[in-house]
């Protein structure tokens, strides 16, 4: 089955995809410094946190562990990125 985009506007879609991706990787990364350090916080000083915010904590630790898979993404995109230039 052969694609019927022409490889400049498949490059440029896929570079869109990239772009976007690595935003979202970059923005995911600096949540989970955030999260990780409140989560610092709260275990140094027991004191200054409830139950309900320690809970909230552990969730964005979770929410925001998903940045790995993204990353496989990028290395999916880059791949076909590299197909399309070579177009």
């Amino acid at each position: 089955m052969r694609n019927v985009m022409d490889g400049d506007r498949r490059q440029a879609s896929l570079e869109r995809k990239l772009h976007y991706i690595e935003q979202e990787i970059e923005r995911q990364q600096k949540a989970r410094t955030g999260v990780e350090q409140l989560a610092k916080v709260y275990e140094e000083q027991p004191d200054f946190v409830d139950e309900k915010g320690a809970n909230d904590v552990n969730r964005q630790l979770t929410e925001v562990c998903m940045v790995k898979g993204r990353q496989e993404n990028v290395s999916v995109y880059e791949k076909s990125l590299y197909k399309a230039r070579a177009i």
